[in-house]
């Protein structure tokens, strides 16, 4: 399903940009990168290993595929703490930050607005960690991270464009050995079986 993405980072003053392909291992002027996919029970793994040969600055690291979203679908998206919603999004649903009405209450902001730009737009929706989008028949196509360490995972749906984008969280980390948190799976079939296997994992 997830077979292109792309990696910056910064080193001795220049920014960079890497194209990455699923199965491949590849070469670039300060390190390698392997994008690994294999599968599990009703879907695929997906590991992504950045091994430095000189330490850099890790800015994005990120993959997308296409996918027919239809407006019988139902969008989960997880949100930041609990500072966010948590539920399932109509396909043509948009969000809209909290932070105008805890402006209203002279409370800080707080969530993810600083760290996720919400465009305001109609299916443009994203969450942490995991989400799911529900079909008319009950099965679920999950893609959830299998590690938090190195830094939140942001999983967008974009029901307008059809996309459907994995980041990691990992700007501006220091990378002087292999990094290797970007760890995924993508998985489809009845929810309470596939939800049994991604806590396998």
């Amino acid at each position: 399903m997830f077979t292109t993405g792309s990696f910056s980072y910064h080193c001795d003053g220049d920014d960079y940009t890497i194209s990455i392909q699923a199965g491949k291992h590849a070469a670039f002027p300060h390190g390698s990168v392997a994008f690994d996919a294999s599968p599990v029970p009703f879907g695929t793994r997906i590991d992504i290993a950045v091994s430095p040969n000189t330490p850099f600055i890790l800015k994005k690291l990120h993959i997308e595929t296409g996918y027919p979203f239809s407006s019988s679908m139902r969008i989960f998206c997880n949100g930041f703490q609990s500072w966010t919603e948590s539920r399932e999004f109509l396909p043509h649903e948009k969000m809209n930050p909290m932070w105008r009405i805890l402006k209203r209450l002279s409370l800080p902001k707080m969530g993810d607005y600083e760290l996720f730009p919400y465009s305001g737009k109609k299916g443009r929706l994203h969450g942490y960690t995991y989400s799911y989008i529900r079909h008319a028949d009950g099965h679920i196509t999950l893609t959830g991270s299998l590690s938090e360490a190195g830094g939140y995972t942001v999983i967008t749906n974009d029901t307008a464009g059809k996309t459907i984008g994995i980041a990691k969280d990992c700007q501006a980390h220091r990378c002087d050995s292999p990094f290797t948190d970007f760890r995924i799976v993508v998985m489809e079939g009845p929810e309470d079986e596939v939800f049994d296997e991604y806590l396998k994992l």
